[in-house]
């Protein structure tokens, strides 16, 4: 998804998020029930990824700054 976000510049940020809710999160919490409330780092960590991208900030960067600058929750919330 990022390799066709970079081609089309003037998509703005709502609409990347939307993208990313709509094509990546079903895929990402399939079978959600079954594993509920456990903390998935690996799909957690790919969303802090794609969020950080999005912003243009260091990978260093904490989590909690990036969530709110976004409007953002952990995927877990949502789970």
């Amino acid at each position: 998804m990022n390799k066709y976000l970079h081609k089309f510049t003037y998509i703005n940020i709502r609409h990347k998020f939307e993208l990313f809710d709509k094509l990546l999160l079903p895929i990402l919490n399939y079978g959600c029930e079954v594993w509920g409330f456990h903390p998935d780092k690996a799909v957690e960590r790919l969303h802090v990824q794609f969020c950080k991208q999005i912003l243009h900030v260091e990978k260093n960067t904490q989590n909690a700054f990036v969530y709110s600058e976004l409007g953002r929750m952990p995927l877990q919330n949502t789970r």
